[in-house]
């Protein structure tokens, strides 16, 4: 032993060799982080943060609309808002009580019956076949209607009996009819006479479909409008 020797008594100190990568290129033994001339690991960035950060689940924030463009959004809230104005106005009509007009009502039922009861006569009275055709087809038609809207009547607590559907019976008609016959000329007058009838019973079963609010009655009187047009036209071709 050399008194001299700076190492006597210490085992000499081998420089220690860095891990070798293998023949696949991955290290067999993680080396040791390198350091860093401020004392960090590879100036401050960790070697395996990749690891934990894949753990970690992206935070989403919550979007109205899905992400989509403000654009869209607001055709969304816009189209959201006029199917509820739609469904709140829907159920306010169903409570809202619709009203019917009775005094009209029963006023065209009476039109009705005299009409009915006036071609009635024609039927068995004209002179001419086309003519009792045409009473005959009034009589069927307005006879029909008539008891469709006593019925709607009914149905919203409002009865007919016949003394009040009669009313308007007006026997100064009968009287002319009458006179007509013994001239010859029953058949012009029968058809004037129903002629004139009809626009009145038009004119007013117009302005009670302009005036109505229920929506049954409204289509009863639609209905009406069609046949007694088209009844007129029987008895007064020029009628427009």
């Amino acid at each position: 032993m050399n008194p001299n020797d700076p190492y006597q008594g210490t085992p000499p100190q081998h420089p220690q060799t860095p891990p070798q990568p293998n023949a696949n290129g991955q290290y067999d033994v993680v080396p040791p982080p390198m350091p860093s001339v401020g004392g960090g690991v590879n100036g401050g960035h960790n070697p395996y943060e990749f690891i934990m950060s894949s753990n970690q689940k992206p935070k989403h924030s919550f979007n109205i609309g899905g992400g989509q463009s403000p654009a869209m959004r607001l055709l969304l809230i816009i189209g959201g808002i006029t199917v509820i104005v739609i469904i709140v106005g829907i159920i306010i009509a169903s409570l809202v009580p619709t009203s019917v007009p009775t005094e009209n009502l029963k006023s065209i039922v009476q039109r009705q019956a005299e009409i009915a009861r006036v071609a009635s006569l024609g039927e068995s009275q004209a002179a001419n076949q086309s003519t009792k055709n045409h009473a005959y087809t009034i009589d069927l038609s307005i006879s029909s209607d008539e008891t469709k809207l006593v019925d709607f009547l009914a149905s919203n607590g409002t009865s007919m009996n016949d003394k009040t559907i009669s009313l308007l019976k007006d026997t100064q008609t009968d009287t002319a009819l009458a006179d007509a016959k013994t001239t010859g000329t029953y058949d012009t007058s029968l058809e004037q006479t129903l002629a004139a009838q009809l626009k009145s019973y038009l004119s007013e079963v117009k302005s009670t479909y302009e005036s109505a609010s229920n929506t049954e009655l409204k289509g009863i009187l639609q209905t009406m409008y069609t046949n007694g047009t088209l009844l007129l036209k029987q008895v007064d071709p020029t009628a427009s």
